[in-house]
């Protein structure tokens, strides 16, 4: 395609600055097709935005894969994540009855031991009782064995014939 190059101008000037009108023209035509050559044309702009296009196309394509994909890294961790929950919330539940269970065994063994303690005070009460109401009668014999010794005496101080 035609680049906007004034050819015939650029030549005048070279011939003006001294140069032979061959080497203008040579010089003149160089510097066109060498402009010409970096240049952009209308098809080659066509070109990159397709490229363009297509570019962005291919990257909507990969984000919408990502999405799909990260989607399902996001449901694969909530299916781990319930199933780990649930594993936790039953062996929870399993240490709770076990502790329910151990507690029931400790508070039933606390009671019996109470029970056991209780009936030993009333065991020692009933002991301490037993062993006044011994001493009570000791006492009691003591005191009817002394009046029977002092009757027994007096007795036989009057058949001895002596006066009490």
């Amino acid at each position: 395609m035609p680049v906007a190059f004034d050819t015939l101008n650029t030549a005048r000037e070279l011939e003006s600055a001294g140069l032979d009108s061959r080497q203008a023209e040579a010089i003149t035509l160089a510097m066109r097709d060498a402009v010409a050559e970096g240049m952009s044309t209308r098809a080659d702009i066509n070109d990159v935005r397709g490229d363009i296009a297509q570019a962005k196309t291919d990257v909507e394509k990969q984000i919408e894969k990502a999405r799909t994909d990260l989607g399902k890294e996001i449901e694969k961790v909530r299916t781990d994540l319930g199933e780990e929950i649930q594993t936790i919330r039953t062996d929870l539940g399993k240490d709770i009855e076990k502790s329910r269970t151990d507690l029931g065994k400790d508070i039933e063994k606390v009671r019996t031991d109470l029970s056991n303690i209780m009936t030993k005070a009333d065991l020692a009460n009933f002991r301490a009782d037993f062993y006044q109401a011994l001493l009570i009668q000791a006492v009691a014999i003591f005191v009817a064995t002394a009046v029977i010794f002092g009757v027994a005496l007096a007795l036989a101080n009057v058949f001895a014939g002596q006066a009490p």
